[in-house]
């Protein structure tokens, strides 16, 4: 199983971004091998769309579960519902490592 955390770099004891779209990256951690990559989010300053960007990342990355601090837009939900990527919001401003323990609840 692979998740992905709006964060700012790969490390257990990161918080969370508290933005999905303009996180500085996302971690990608993969079950299968404990593996954490980091991932930089070039769009985070874009004007608009970058919540559909950032859910792109994620199809890209071959994730199968998004988790993130607070709500993703509709924008970026629809992308990640129809990559059937399950959608873990509202976790709150917490460490990599209680939002991976979350997810998994």
């Amino acid at each position: 199983m692979k998740y992905l955390f709006p964060a700012k770099q790969a490390n257990w004891d990161v918080k969370l971004d508290e933005r999905f779209g303009r996180a500085s990256g996302f971690v990608l951690y993969n079950d299968e091998d404990d593996n954490l990559t980091f991932i930089e989010n070039a769009n985070q300053n874009e004007g608009h769309g970058v919540g559909i960007q950032a859910a792109q990342i994620a199809v890209n990355a071959g994730a199968n579960v998004a988790v993130a601090s607070g709500p993703i837009g509709p924008k970026a939900t629809d992308v990640l519902t129809q990559a059937q990527i399950k959608i873990v919001s509202g976790v709150g401003e917490i460490s990599l490592k209680e939002a991976l323990e979350k997810a998994k609840a």
